[in-house]
């Protein structure tokens, strides 16, 4: 429960400073644990770096290209 106390603090304090996040790769205990306490993040949660990734990348309006060599 401490865990996902920290994480709750820690997104409130990073949009009392404008910035925008996005928790990944969350251990299936921890979210069980933030679902029983009925918390809710303020941020998307996502299922691992990658996806996180390519939320930031979306959610800047950054594109990537393939770039052959």
């Amino acid at each position: 429960t401490e865990v996902a106390h920290c994480l709750v603090k820690t997104q409130q304090m990073l949009q009392l400073v404008g910035c925008q996040c996005a928790i990944t790769g969350l251990r299936a205990a921890l979210s069980q644990t933030i679902v029983d306490l009925g918390v809710t993040l303020p941020s998307p949660t996502l299922a691992d770096l990658a996806a996180g990734l390519a939320y930031a990348l979306r959610s800047s309006g950054t594109r990537m290209a393939h770039s052959s060599r």
